[in-house]
């Protein structure tokens, strides 16, 4: 991975990212609902990005969480069908370097793709 990439948000809000061509890509079939799977992050990420073809709740470091009920008290962070999300995973004072990332679904079968960047 290249360590020249560094992505980041403009005041005006536009994400400038870098090239898909130069990321690292994992897939992650998620065969059972309402399981969470884990993707390792790859030695070296700095930055990823992620989408799934369904709904998912994902977290860092943990066990993703779905909401049980229509209360979403204790979910994870909850990515919506066909959007993405770029994320900087600069290490926190507190927790220090992420591993990886948990993702769960309700719907089985759904695809979560995952791209890295060093």
């Amino acid at each position: 991975m290249t360590a020249q990439l560094k992505p980041y948000v403009q005041p005006d809000g536009a994400i400038y990212a870098p090239n898909e061509m130069d990321a690292v890509s994992q897939a992650k079939k998620l065969t059972t609902a309402t399981t969470a799977y884990q993707v390792d992050f790859t030695s070296g990420t700095k930055v990823i990005r992620i989408q799934a073809d369904q709904d998912i709740y994902y977290a860092f470091g943990a066990t993703a969480v779905a909401p049980t009920a229509d209360d979403v008290a204790g979910a994870s962070i909850f990515l919506p069908s066909g959007q993405e999300r770029l994320i900087s995973l600069t290490p926190h004072p507190d927790t220090g370097e992420l591993a990886y990332i948990s993702a769960v679904s309700a719907t089985e079968n759904t695809y979560f793709n995952m791209l890295e960047w060093g």
